[in-house]
């Protein structure tokens, strides 16, 4: 499946009012998007270099077919969660009762929510009008997501919280949101959660991103990407002078493993 996307940014304290402008346009109220993502990195193939040289370059088709497939570029993926506030450690002093909470205690009793594996790929080079690039995601209905990872050889890199607000019009996905790194856990998977009000935003201003974006299951059909298009360029219009959508630089992007 291929998504085109365009972004744009959104001061922290135009929130309100993109939120309410938005709210407008799609004819709908806006969705509360929560969500833990778990970044982990492959590990690369066995004998993996990509400068060769000299008389390396001199070999036989078999060879030279057995190093492009080791030579290929690996990417990063992640696992998502959809979270409530409730999964959050309390504030202290916020407990039941009066009683006195530190926080670290926060989503131990609860069923744990299912997980979904996420790829999202490069985009692709050229683009002139929107973004474009590959993308997939798979629901782990049960089993042991990390062992899974790890027995694939990913390792955990980092994990964020993703907070905004989703809207839809037509088959177009808008999301106001922004980043709020969490701190190294013990276990990503199972390390209680802080209390939400004591993650800081990525961006230090506090500003959101604001992502359109419409996803294609076959962008082999140019009709289909070129119908995408004019949907997506028909939002960046019609939010002209709200918010200025266009195209990022694609490295800004990039999930590939350096």
């Amino acid at each position: 499946m291929h998504e085109l996307l365009l972004y744009g940014q959104v001061p922290a304290f135009r929130q309100t009012q993109v939120l309410q402008i938005l709210t407008g346009l799609t004819a709908m109220q806006p969705h509360p998007v929560l969500e833990r993502h778990i970044i982990y990195k492959p590990t690369a193939p066995k004998g993996n270099s990509k400068s060769v040289g000299g008389s390396q370059t001199i070999a036989d088709p078999k060879k030279r077919s057995q190093q492009s497939s080791v030579n290929m570029d690996i990417f990063y993926a992640q696992l998502v969660q959809d979270l409530e506030e409730s999964d959050f450690g309390a504030v202290e002093g916020e407990g039941e009762g009066g009683d006195k909470m530190d926080g670290s205690t926060g989503g131990e009793s609860k069923k744990e929510k299912p997980w979904k594996f996420e790829f999202q790929g490069t985009p692709l080079a050229g683009a002139k009008e929107v973004l474009s690039r590959f993308v997939q995601g798979t629901e782990l209905a049960d089993g042991d997501p990390q062992l899974y990872l790890s027995s694939n050889g990913y390792s955990y890199i980092s994990s964020y919280i993703l907070t905004g607000h989703r809207f839809i019009s037509g088959n177009t996905i808008l999301l106001l949101y922004r980043i709020l790194p969490l701190p190294t856990p013990t276990n990503p998977l199972t390390t209680p959660l802080p209390p939400l009000p004591s993650l800081a935003p990525l961006e230090k201003t506090g500003s959101y991103i604001l992502q359109t974006s419409l996803r294609l299951i076959d962008n082999t059909k140019p009709e289909l990407v070129t119908r995408g298009t004019k949907e997506l360029l028909q939002m960046q219009a019609q939010l002209r002078g709200v918010v200025e959508l266009g195209v990022v630089e694609r490295l800004a992007l990039d999930t590939r493993v350096r």
